[in-house]
């Protein structure tokens, strides 16, 4: 179901929030519009983020950047930042523009928006290229995997189109060889797996040991080879790591932050645990870390290099 909220900033906010508090038919899958940036725009936008509302749905901003009473240079910096944002927090932006037939709300569904975004050519080019190209082997596959599936390659490798192709024609050949079908059970299994490794991991850094952590990140690199599911793993476990020190220090008690994050509370006692041994411009440069060696990785940079990299700077970070 795609939901249109259109108004001011503090009216979006609480009417985002009534929708996703109150009623009971939101799932995963929705995709929110919002109309208008302005000199507020970048405040609402990560108070929503770090809100945990939105978090791995997709939204799409309704822009007013051709309105003559936004500055083009202020609107095009909050876009900028935005998408920084969006990215730390895991959160895809597709943008339209605000003359497009989106001015009035509407409900269609996920596939025909992204049909008629398509077809607009309002998506950014990475993205657009990625779906196309999902698309496109989608009808050459004559297993189960279904669009959601794919929809969940290109979030795993952030849009990596090399990494989406090369999964999917491992996918085809397991399948030519086994005989068997891959379904989202299959992915949901691998996925889970990587991220007890990751958390494992994590465990492991936070004890100082060493050695521990150096042979769970050769096994995830060696038998999984899966890096930027690694990277996006780690950008998720240290962003909650940060929420849930903030929120602590804001009084809340870990049996609240667990139901806020949406996070088990087992999980929730360990992770805070782990988040002692940071400061907060710690948690900022691991952050910022992660980011700068995903584009490393982007770039050609050998990931064995690059990842080793980020996981001392993450060992000895304080």
């Amino acid at each position: 179901m795609l939901y249109i909220l259109q108004g001011t900033e503090q009216y979006l906010l609480e009417k985002a929030r009534d929708k996703i508090k109150n009623t009971a038919d939101i799932t995963a899958e929705d995709i929110i519009f919002f109309s208008a940036v302005d000199q507020t725009f970048e405040a609402l936008f990560m108070e929503i983020c770090t809100d945990n509302l939105f978090g791995g749905r997709k939204i799409i901003f309704v822009t007013d950047i051709a309105n003559k009473n936004i500055d083009s240079y202020l609107a095009h910096f909050t876009k900028k930042t935005v998408a920084a944002i969006a990215h730390a927090h895991n959160v895809c932006v597709l943008e339209i523009a605000s003359n497009t037939p989106f001015s009035k709300t509407f409900q269609a569904s996920h596939h025909e928006l992204l049909r008629v975004a398509q077809k607009m050519d309002v998506m950014p080019k990475d993205e657009k290229y990625v779906i196309e190209a999902i698309i496109m082997e989608l009808k050459n596959t004559p297993h189960a995997l279904v669009y959601e599936d794919y929809v969940m390659l290109a979030e795993k490798y952030k849009n990596n189109l090399g990494l989406i192709i090369s999964e999917i024609s491992r996918i085809k050949l397991e399948v030519c060889n086994n005989g068997r079908m891959v379904t989202k059970a299959d992915f949901l299994a691998e996925t889970f797996y990587l991220e007890e490794e990751v958390f494992n991991l994590i465990t492991k850094i936070e004890g100082r040991d060493i050695k521990s952590s150096m042979k769970i990140l050769d096994n995830i690199l060696i038998q999984q080879q899966n890096v930027f599911g690694l990277l996006a793993l780690l950008l998720k476990n240290y962003k909650q790591m940060y929420q849930i020190r903030s929120l602590e220090q804001g009084g809340y008690a870990q049996t609240k932050i667990a139901e806020r994050l949406e996070i088990h509370p087992y999980r929730t006692r360990l992770l805070a645990k782990s988040a002692q041994r940071y400061s907060r411009s710690g948690f900022q440069h691991i952050l910022a870390k992660i980011l700068e060696t995903e584009h490393k990785l982007k770039i050609g940079i050998a990931h064995d290099i690059a990842i080793k990299e980020l996981f001392l700077l993450i060992f000895y970070q304080n």
